[in-house]
């Protein structure tokens, strides 16, 4: 079985006295797919501020698999331009998602 591409073990975060993560185990490999769901405020972001090392952890480990590369967009879409596409952005097409909806009124 081939090395995960981010392993994480006993990850802790803090502010102050709220607990946004505690204890969390995980390991991500080649192919699989994982979701962060929960309500505004639930510390989504700040999980992935710290799986990214935007923001350090008081506990625990991160491991990112070796010539990673990560395409992330902040959920303000800061580093995206409004005239640019995900092939412009640096997203291999391998890693893009296309979504669509029939809308219809009913």
């Amino acid at each position: 079985m081939a090395d995960p591409l981010l392993w994480v073990s006993g990850l802790c975060k803090r502010f102050g006295s709220l607990v946004v993560s505690d204890g969390i185990d995980l390991d991500i490999r080649h192919g699989e797919a994982h979701a962060l769901i929960g309500p505004n405020g639930a510390g989504k972001t700040t999980l992935l501020r710290v799986l990214l090392g935007q923001l350090q952890p008081q506990s625990g480990t991160v491991r990112l698999g070796t010539n990673l590369q990560i395409a992330y967009f902040d959920q303000l879409r800061h580093q995206l331009r409004e005239d640019e596409t995900l092939a412009a952005a640096g997203v291999p097409e391998s890693d893009r998602l296309m979504m669509t909806a029939d809308v219809t009124a009913g």
